[in-house]
């Protein structure tokens, strides 16, 4: 019996049980009963309680609206892509599939869910019903935009009841991701709230406006209100054309607000200038760096006081920033003279602007006007084409802003001209042995044409797996982009390469007010030049013991042999070797006991696998590598994994 048979009778059974009232009469022909049954929309008699119905209602009744969207996509072979953000036990992706998607031959539904128990029931729920274009991921919305479980590109994204601001997170993850169609009904919404309660009373004494959420209860219902209006606002300030109405009636939910955001492309200035305005009447502008991400619209000095004034403060708040980098880019790159610097170069980098004022310039054949016309203008349209398509801008084009190569997620964007630009400027004096050979290291190293291959592409996909947060996309490819200009020509007092000081400062200050911490760029310098890092590294140190310096080399080295070689050799069989080694050569030494922790197999805890150690005695633990490394990318989990079973911080074990 082929598919539409199969409906046909499915529709028509369906039919008899609706007459005879063994199944409520709101079920829709041809819907999967089974389904429902899972859900506990329907109980096991084919009933709806008081509680389902108004449940299903709503379902129902927003799938109403999508079904329209998706009836407006255009067909290609891949199909449609819907992301559930906030799915929860996925109520609403599941009905969607079954009423929509099960019946098409491509498409796909993805479930974001950041708790692990809801994940791990849908997916056992959708393999049950044979719901096989359906995925669900354990995830956060930073992780689900980077995910490579998701596609580049989602067409609709949907957010049902989504509690404070995971609404808004959805918000992030549709503009990410280009989507064509975003549906959102908001639910409880608190940040707004908790921002007018704590300036309530500086408020109180500037407006009588105030008063409309003097009283708590006001309070949390303006901030509710607020809260939809300026998200409104964002996306029409970002492309979208967008729709409020009523999802249901007001019995059946009190979070009734339905906002449905089309994709026009034509960013509207008034939306962006009134709700720079509503924040700042009601005391929100710090909501521009958490929430709400707009161009600035500011001359370049009020801009660079903007810039230097964040940098200072994100260097105060981690001092590691002033003691190890600061302190050691030179008297020329103080926070003293950062301001007047920015005023000079905005919008790029005082940093790139130096290199290549002061140390390209001096290079014989370097075409000081047209070639750096030609890098600049390339490299600011690149950066133009990815704000215009929502993605990540730097606040300052920095020395690794220059793109080399593609960047995932932002296709046809030629970035691959930039490169060319850089290799034909004469700085390599026409040496064509040297041209082919930094070509080489930069699709090799750092990033191919199309964004999809290269070392550090590699090293930022293993540092989201570690979960090693840097507040921005790609940061290994942007160290690695500065390395790579450092190193194509000597720089002052015959110096080549650059210091780990120079590589950290790339990274600093990524965009829209936000910071990377000292620790977790540090990650990133670690794993981009450890033994595994990239091919064409090559590590100096001046005889009178100044900083090490780093230099990406066209030359054939011991390091790219070994690293050839190592890549021959799949890095679980490596890891495999290291383990077997380490138990075979391992004495106690002045320890009372050897105790080796092999790496977790299947579901097992961590208790379960680091159980047994507990002594009155020094005890030396070795660690399985393919499970737990340090300083390589995995710093993070493999010291708190350490921590707990030293019995140290609040999840340890005890010892």
């Amino acid at each position: 019996m082929d598919r539409s048979s199969r409906n046909e009778s499915q529709a028509s059974s369906q039919a008899k049980l609706h007459e005879t009232g063994v199944i409520a009469p709101e079920i829709r022909p041809g819907q999967s009963i089974e389904l429902l049954k899972e859900l506990h929309i329907l109980t096991r008699d084919g009933k709806l309680n008081q509680d389902s119905r108004r449940k299903l209602k709503q379902v129902y009744h927003l799938f109403q609206f999508i079904e329209k969207l998706l009836l407006e996509l255009p067909e290609n072979a891949t199909g449609i892509t819907l992301a559930d953000h906030g799915a929860g036990k996925s109520y609403l992706g599941f009905i969607i599939y079954d009423l929509f998607f099960k019946d098409n031959q491509a498409g796909h539904i993805y479930g974001i869910e950041t708790r692990g128990e809801l994940v791990q029931k849908s997916r056992e729920l959708a393999v049950k019903l044979g719901f096989k274009r359906m995925s669900f991921l354990n995830l956060s919305v930073a992780e689900s935009t980077q995910s490579n479980a998701l596609p580049e590109k989602i067409d609709v994204v949907t957010a049902l009841h989504a509690c404070d601001t995971a609404t808004d997170d959805a918000i992030a993850f549709g503009l990410q991701k280009q989507a064509k169609f975003m549906v959102l009904v908001p639910c409880c919404q608190a940040e707004v709230a908790r921002c007018l309660s704590q300036y309530k009373a500086l408020s109180l004494t500037r407006t009588p406006l105030a008063e409309l959420w003097r009283h708590p209860l006001h309070t949390r219902e303006m901030g509710s209100q607020i809260t939809n209006v300026l998200r409104c606002l964002y996306l029409e300030a970002c492309g979208y054309q967008v729709t409020v109405t009523e999802l249901v009636g007001w019995e059946h939910s009190m979070k009734n607000e339905l906002i449905i955001a089309r994709y026009t492309g034509q960013k509207k200035r008034a939306a962006a200038q009134r709700l720079r305005a509503l924040l700042q009447e009601f005391g929100l502008t710090s909501l521009l760096e958490s929430r709400f991400f707009l161009p600035v619209e500011h001359d370049a000095g009020s801009f660079a006081a903007d810039v230097a004034d964040r940098i200072n403060k994100a260097v105060a708040a981690d001092p590691a920033w002033s003691q190890q980098v600061f302190s050691r880019l030179g008297n020329g790159k103080t926070l003293a003279v950062l301001k007047e610097k920015i005023e000079e170069t905005y919008p790029f980098h005082p940093d790139l602007m130096d290199l290549v004022q002061n140390e390209w310039a001096k290079t014989q054949g370097f075409q000081r006007v047209r070639s750096t016309v030609s890098i600049f203008a390339l490299t600011a349209l690149h950066w133009s084409n990815v704000s215009a398509q929502s993605g990540f801008v730097p606040d300052l084009i920095g020395v690794g802003d220059l793109p080399l190569g593609g960047i995932r997620t932002r296709a046809k964007t030629g970035q691959a001209r930039c490169l060319e630009a850089l290799l034909n400027s004469g700085l390599l004096l026409g040496n064509d042995r040297a041209i082919q050979g930094f070509r080489s290291v930069a699709t090799t190293d750092i990033s191919s044409a199309d964004g999809k291959s290269g070392r550090a592409i590699e090293i930022d996909s293993d540092l989201l797996d570690a979960k090693v947060d840097v507040g921005q996309p790609n940061p290994a490819v942007r160290m690695a982009t500065a390395l790579f200009n450092y190193s194509l020509v000597s720089r002052s007092q015959g110096r080549r390469g650059a210091t780990k000081a120079e590589l950290m400062a790339a990274l600093l200050l990524p965009s829209n007010g936000s910071t990377s911490s000292f620790s977790s760029v540090e990650e990133v310098f670690t794993a981009l030049t450890s033994e595994s890092g990239l091919g064409a590294l090559e590590t100096t140190r001046n005889a009178n013991k100044q900083l090490d310096r780093f230099l990406l080399t066209i030359k054939e080295t011991l390091r790219m042999f070994f690293n050839a070689a190592k890549n021959q050799i799949e890095a679980d069989h490596a890891s495999e070797l290291a383990w077997g080694t380490a138990k075979e050569i391992a004495s106690k030494g002045p320890f009372a006991k050897t105790f080796f922790v092999e790496r977790p197999l299947g579901q097992q805890t961590l208790s379960e696998v680091a159980g047994g150690f507990d002594s009155e005695e020094n005890r030396l633990l070795i660690l399985d590598p393919r499970k737990w490394t340090l300083l390589n990318g995995q710093d993070k989990p493999s010291r708190d994994d350490i921590r707990k079973i030293f019995g140290i911080g609040p999840d340890s074990l005890v010892v």
